[in-house]
């Protein structure tokens, strides 16, 4: 079976390494715009069926070339080429899996218009499965998995909350260290938060519902806003059930909202003594690689208690709606050592896969499973399309088995 992968960048990479365990991959191809991070992959992979392609993502013929008898086509790049990486799929014939979602997709989503090519690889008998990763991704399962224990929906909101060590709600200075990608970490900040409120879609100002929030221990109580986040884009089109309100809330990191807020996250060159320079491209350079450099000083350590991560992290999904005539919320919640108990089997996914926690490849991955499978729709469709139980089947054989503490609270009128 023939495989393409798109994007070769840290997440790229560790998809590979994550494909080369699929003894059926008999052909992988990896394609990215850097022949440096191409060359450093293929290093690290096996030579007899893995092979590397340079590849402008904007050049949709020749893409095309290199997709061609391709079953799957995985696009962990760059968001903003998902459309035409996508059409290339298309056009050769190949599935297409993708982690994120494209501004423009997005924007089609708001308006409730028909994602491009949908009727296409619908009539192909193709799938195009978008934002299939963790956070959008298997967030969007388990969402689906809750609102299918209610009736009536009337609320999803996310919250997600992280802490590095030292971290309080009273804490202000402090370096800005990314969790992801310096660059779209900021891009994200600095984009209005989307929400969905009273059945519509609206833009919010920077960091809008900006309040206290308690997590379980060890993350606590940390201050949150509103954040845009492709969940709120998605859900309320295609969970299959109507709801009223969406939201992701988010920390609300004041060393990042100075930068925001200065416009220090800004993607228009300045000039600086004659050199011209995007804000955001030197935030971006000069901030600390987030997991690696967490991971790498946090191995040394001797507390056992330490995250080695270099930061600890808590994610809810609460869902309420009516099951049985009576009010309900179902509450899911967990963190990183929900998935990944021991600091052994951390290290053991960094030794091995390059990534500590690797829910993002392995959620790609498994969606990819069922679209082989045949057991997605055709056309362009979301997390929140898949079967849960069997999204979570192909989670668990692919050695990340989704786990998280489910609570329900009901209001029973009793007669």
């Amino acid at each position: 079976m023939k495989i393409v992968v798109v994007g070769i960048g840290e997440v790229g990479h560790t998809a590979a390494k994550l494909f080369e365990k699929q003894e059926d991959f008999s052909e992988v191809i990896l394609c990215d715009i850097n022949e440096t991070k191409l060359q450093e992959a293929i290093e690290e992979l096996d030579s007899f069926r893995f092979s590397i392609r340079k590849i402008d993502a904007q050049q949709t013929d020749s893409l095309v070339e290199v997709f061609k008898g391709a079953s799957v086509v995985f696009n962990f790049g760059y968001p903003h080429f998902n459309i035409s990486i996508m059409e290339a799929a298309l056009l050769a014939g190949a599935n297409y899996v993708d982690v994120s979602l494209n501004d423009d997709i997005a924007d089609l989503l708001i308006e409730e218009k028909e994602l491009p090519f949908h009727k296409e690889f619908k009539e192909a008998g193709l799938t195009a499965l978008i934002t299939c990763g963790d956070s959008p991704g298997i967030t969007n399962v388990i969402t689906k998995h809750l609102c299918n224990k209610l009736d009536e929906v009337e609320s999803v909101d996310y919250y997600l909350g992280f802490k590095h060590p030292g971290d309080s709600i009273e804490s202000e200075l402090r370096p800005y260290v990314p969790v992801y990608s310096p660059r779209l970490e900021l891009e994200d900040f600095a984009d209005p938060p989307l929400a969905f409120i009273d059945g519509e879609y609206k833009d919010l100002p920077l960091f809008a519902n900006y309040q206290p929030h308690e997590f379980s221990e060890p993350v606590g109580k940390l201050n949150l806003s509103y954040h845009y986040h492709d969940e709120v884009a998605t859900i309320p089109r295609m969970v299959g059930k109507k709801i009223s309100k969406c939201t992701y809330s988010y920390p609300a990191r004041p060393e990042v909202a100075t930068i925001v807020m200065t416009g220090l996250a800004g993607t228009e060159p300045v000039d600086v003594k004659g050199v011209f320079v995007a804000p955001i491209d030197l935030v971006a350079a000069v901030a600390k690689t987030s997991l690696k450099d967490n991971i790498q000083a946090n191995r040394k350590k001797s507390d056992d208690n330490a995250s080695p991560l270099g930061f600890e992290l808590a994610y809810e999904i609460h869902v309420k709606g009516n099951e049985n005539g009576n009010p309900a919320k179902y509450t899911a919640r967990w963190g990183m050592s929900t998935w990944v108990p021991t600091k052994e089997l951390l290290m053991k996914n960094i030794e091995t896969l390059g990534s500590a926690v690797p829910t993002l490849q392995v959620s790609a991955l498994s969606g990819a499973r069922l679209i082989l499978a045949g057991e997605t729709p055709s056309g362009v469709i979301a997390p929140e399309s898949l079967d849960s139980a069997k999204f979570f089947s192909q989670m668990k054989k692919n050695g990340m088995p989704v786990k998280y503490r489910e609570t329900v609270d009901r209001t029973m009128a009793m007669e």
